[in-house]
Protein backbone atom coordinates (compact mmCIF):
# COMPACT_ATOMS: atom_id res chain seq x y z
CA UNK A 1 0.00 0.00 0.00
CA UNK A 2 2.89 2.47 1.20
CA UNK A 3 4.53 1.71 -1.97
CA UNK A 4 1.28 2.63 -4.45
CA UNK A 5 1.72 5.97 -3.00
CA UNK A 6 5.06 6.24 -3.50
CA UNK A 7 5.10 5.73 -6.51
CA UNK A 8 2.17 7.73 -7.05
CA UNK A 9 3.46 10.83 -5.44
CA UNK A 10 6.73 9.59 -7.81
CA UNK A 11 4.49 10.28 -11.02
CA UNK A 12 3.04 13.17 -9.81
CA UNK A 13 5.98 14.95 -9.17
CA UNK A 14 7.86 13.62 -12.45
CA UNK A 15 5.43 15.90 -14.40
CA UNK A 16 5.84 18.95 -12.53
CA UNK A 17 8.52 21.68 -11.72
CA UNK A 18 9.67 23.06 -8.54
CA UNK A 19 9.03 26.19 -7.26
CA UNK A 20 9.48 28.47 -4.84
CA UNK A 21 7.82 31.42 -3.69
CA UNK A 22 8.97 34.18 -1.27
CA UNK A 23 6.48 36.78 0.31
CA UNK A 24 6.70 40.31 1.88
CA UNK A 25 4.31 41.22 4.14
CA UNK A 26 4.02 44.71 5.70
CA UNK A 27 4.74 44.98 9.31
CA UNK A 28 1.25 46.20 10.21
CA UNK A 29 -0.19 43.09 9.43
CA UNK A 30 -1.93 41.25 12.32
CA UNK A 31 -1.18 37.50 13.20
CA UNK A 32 -4.71 36.66 11.66
CA UNK A 33 -3.85 38.32 8.38
CA UNK A 34 -0.26 36.34 8.06
CA UNK A 35 -2.56 33.41 8.53
CA UNK A 36 -5.01 34.45 5.98
CA UNK A 37 -2.67 35.27 3.49
CA UNK A 38 -0.76 32.10 4.11
CA UNK A 39 -4.17 30.03 3.56
CA UNK A 40 -4.55 32.06 0.32
CA UNK A 41 -1.82 30.94 -1.05
CA UNK A 42 -1.95 27.99 -0.02
CA UNK A 43 -5.47 27.26 -1.57
CA UNK A 44 -4.54 29.12 -4.53
CA UNK A 45 -1.50 26.42 -5.22
CA UNK A 46 -4.41 23.29 -4.75
CA UNK A 47 -6.74 25.34 -6.92
CA UNK A 48 -3.69 25.41 -9.95
CA UNK A 49 -3.32 21.08 -8.59
CA UNK A 50 0.33 21.83 -7.30
CA UNK A 51 1.82 20.41 -3.86
CA UNK A 52 3.08 22.20 -1.14
CA UNK A 53 6.58 21.08 0.14
CA UNK A 54 6.52 23.37 2.64
CA UNK A 55 5.42 26.78 4.06
CA UNK A 56 7.51 28.48 6.41
CA UNK A 57 6.19 30.61 9.32
CA UNK A 58 6.53 34.59 9.04
CA UNK A 59 9.44 36.03 10.44
CA UNK A 60 9.77 40.11 11.10
CA UNK A 61 13.03 41.18 9.51
CA UNK A 62 14.81 43.89 8.66
CA UNK A 63 14.93 45.08 5.35
CA UNK A 64 18.36 45.83 3.88
CA UNK A 65 16.94 48.69 1.53
CA UNK A 66 13.18 50.45 2.57
CA UNK A 67 10.25 49.79 0.21
CA UNK A 68 7.82 52.60 0.08
CA UNK A 69 9.42 53.71 3.93
CA UNK A 70 9.23 50.88 5.45
CA UNK A 71 12.53 49.44 6.84
CA UNK A 72 10.81 45.86 7.89
CA UNK A 73 9.16 43.07 6.67
CA UNK A 74 7.01 39.84 7.76
CA UNK A 75 8.80 37.34 5.32
CA UNK A 76 7.88 33.63 4.75
CA UNK A 77 8.70 31.17 1.95
CA UNK A 78 6.80 28.21 0.32
CA UNK A 79 8.12 25.17 -1.16
CA UNK A 80 5.93 23.42 -4.21
CA UNK A 81 5.22 21.54 -6.91
CA UNK A 82 3.54 22.65 -9.82
CA UNK A 83 3.46 22.51 -13.82
CA UNK A 84 4.73 25.73 -16.14
CA UNK A 85 1.28 26.44 -17.35
CA UNK A 86 0.11 26.34 -13.61
CA UNK A 87 2.55 28.52 -12.36
CA UNK A 88 1.79 31.44 -14.62
CA UNK A 89 -1.91 31.11 -13.44
CA UNK A 90 -0.37 31.25 -10.48
CA UNK A 91 0.92 34.48 -10.79
CA UNK A 92 -2.07 35.62 -11.83
CA UNK A 93 -3.46 34.29 -9.17
CA UNK A 94 -1.32 36.07 -6.48
CA UNK A 95 -2.25 39.42 -7.67
CA UNK A 96 -5.36 38.98 -7.02
CA UNK A 97 -5.08 37.89 -3.19
CA UNK A 98 -5.99 40.64 -0.89
CA UNK A 99 -3.74 41.31 2.41
CA UNK A 100 -0.79 43.79 2.98
CA UNK A 101 1.66 42.08 0.41
CA UNK A 102 4.04 43.98 -0.59
CA UNK A 103 6.44 42.14 -2.85
CA UNK A 104 6.44 38.38 -3.92
CA UNK A 105 8.74 36.48 -6.81
CA UNK A 106 8.53 32.93 -7.79
CA UNK A 107 11.57 30.83 -8.91
CA UNK A 108 12.31 27.84 -10.32
CA UNK A 109 14.14 25.39 -8.11
CA UNK A 110 17.00 23.69 -10.59
CA UNK A 111 17.21 19.94 -10.55
CA UNK A 112 20.69 19.15 -8.30
CA UNK A 113 23.52 17.84 -10.45
CA UNK A 114 24.75 14.37 -10.08
CA UNK A 115 27.41 13.33 -8.50
CA UNK A 116 30.40 13.27 -11.34
CA UNK A 117 32.49 10.08 -11.20
CA UNK A 118 35.62 12.43 -11.76
CA UNK A 119 37.66 11.94 -8.42
CA UNK A 120 38.07 15.24 -6.91
CA UNK A 121 41.57 17.30 -7.93
CA UNK A 122 44.19 16.66 -5.01
CA UNK A 123 46.41 19.27 -4.23
CA UNK A 124 50.06 18.88 -3.17
CA UNK A 125 51.01 20.39 0.20
CA UNK A 126 53.99 22.87 -0.52
CA UNK A 127 56.53 22.04 0.86
CA UNK A 128 58.78 25.36 2.27
CA UNK A 129 62.53 25.52 2.48
CA UNK A 130 63.81 26.92 5.43
CA UNK A 131 66.87 29.74 5.01
CA UNK A 132 68.96 30.87 7.33
CA UNK A 133 67.25 33.75 8.43
CA UNK A 134 64.36 32.34 8.89
CA UNK A 135 65.61 29.56 10.96
CA UNK A 136 64.87 30.79 14.83
CA UNK A 137 68.09 30.38 17.23
CA UNK A 138 67.67 30.74 20.86
CA UNK A 139 70.16 33.37 20.83
CA UNK A 140 67.49 35.66 17.98
CA UNK A 141 65.28 36.61 20.57
CA UNK A 142 68.26 38.23 22.64
CA UNK A 143 70.18 40.05 19.65
CA UNK A 144 66.72 41.62 18.56
CA UNK A 145 66.17 42.94 22.13
CA UNK A 146 69.91 44.41 21.75
CA UNK A 147 69.26 45.85 18.48
CA UNK A 148 65.99 47.31 19.61
CA UNK A 149 67.84 49.26 22.49
CA UNK A 150 70.48 50.39 19.97
CA UNK A 151 68.05 52.07 18.32
CA UNK A 152 66.38 53.77 21.27
CA UNK A 153 70.06 55.30 22.34
CA UNK A 154 70.90 55.98 18.48
CA UNK A 155 67.71 58.46 18.19
CA UNK A 156 68.24 61.63 17.23
CA UNK A 157 66.58 65.11 18.55
CA UNK A 158 65.61 68.03 16.40
CA UNK A 159 68.17 69.97 19.00
CA UNK A 160 71.18 67.26 17.58
CA UNK A 161 69.91 67.90 13.96
CA UNK A 162 69.93 71.67 14.31
CA UNK A 163 73.48 71.60 15.81
CA UNK A 164 74.57 69.17 12.66
CA UNK A 165 73.63 71.72 10.56
CA UNK A 166 74.86 74.64 12.01
CA UNK A 167 78.36 72.72 11.66
CA UNK A 168 77.50 72.21 8.00
CA UNK A 169 76.15 75.64 7.42
CA UNK A 170 79.70 77.25 8.73
CA UNK A 171 81.96 75.16 7.07
CA UNK A 172 80.31 76.50 3.54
Amino acid sequence: MAEKQATKTEEIVAEKQAYELYLMVKPTASEQELESIRQAIVGALEKRHGMVQRADQFKKEQLAQPIRKIGFAYISTISFWIDAQSATLLEEDLKVVEGDIMRWLITKELPKKAESTKPARVRKPRVEVATPAAVATPEAPKKEAAASAMKEEEQVTLDDIDKKLDEIMGNL
